[in-house]
């Protein structure tokens, strides 16, 4: 479903910029693109939570996080887009994904935390949202840097990316291991036969 929905966020990207040059709506797919896609994330976070007070600051957080955006667009011209939302997004998300962790290792588990699709995928998203984070901090108070300050940035994205793309395409291989440990049973010989572990046969 999120990939379906970056690739025809892409798609509408580069028809406004190439095909159909209109500005205004390329700011207005960004908007809707990162409203929705805060959306999807927090769905796919009220599915990991088992704190039903962690599910209610999500669900409770999505009108606020609407209103904003909302607000945000008002407050600035129609071909401006502003990072404010987007630092917003990615600040919730690294604090839940803290959360999840810590939830995570207050719960006794079979197997190691490592060990489940969820860790990975949050690992991932982790290095992605704290990633970019900081890259729109630097890029914003970069503005006025030379060229090859530019690259070092465009630098450390690609980076960032590929960083959070190798250990998204990990956890999708966790997936054959972690259907292998859930489907291990343990199991008792049928022809086992408690009465010859009575105590009283121990003794000489």
């Amino acid at each position: 479903m999120y990939t379906i929905f970056q690739m025809v966020f892409s798609l509408l990207c580069y028809f406004f910029i190439y095909v159909n040059t209109s500005y205004f709506n390329y700011i207005l797919t960004l908007r809707i693109h990162l409203v929705i896609e805060y959306f999807i994330v927090s769905i796919f976070f009220l599915r990991l939570f088992e704190s039903k007070s962690t599910k209610l600051i999500l669900i409770l957080l999505l009108p606020i996080f609407l209103s904003y955006n909302i607000y945000d667009y008002l407050s600035y011209s129609n071909l401006i887009f502003s990072n404010n939302p987007t630092l917003l997004e990615f600040l919730i998300f690294i604090i839940f994904i803290i959360l999840f962790l810590f939830e995570k290792m207050q719960i006794n588990q079979e197997s190691p935390i490592y060990s489940s699709i969820s860790f990975w995928v949050c690992v991932g998203l982790f290095v992605y949202f704290t990633g970019n984070f900081f890259y729109i901090l630097l890029v914003q108070n970069s503005a006025n840097a030379d060229v090859s300050i530019k690259n070092q940035l465009k630098l450390i994205y690609c980076v960032i990316t590929i960083s959070k793309n190798l250990i998204l395409s990990f956890a999708l291989m966790k997936n054959e291991i972690e259907h292998s440990i859930n489907k291990y049973t343990f199991q008792i010989p049928k022809d086992l036969n408690f009465d010859s572990l009575s105590p009283n046969n121990n003794i000489n």
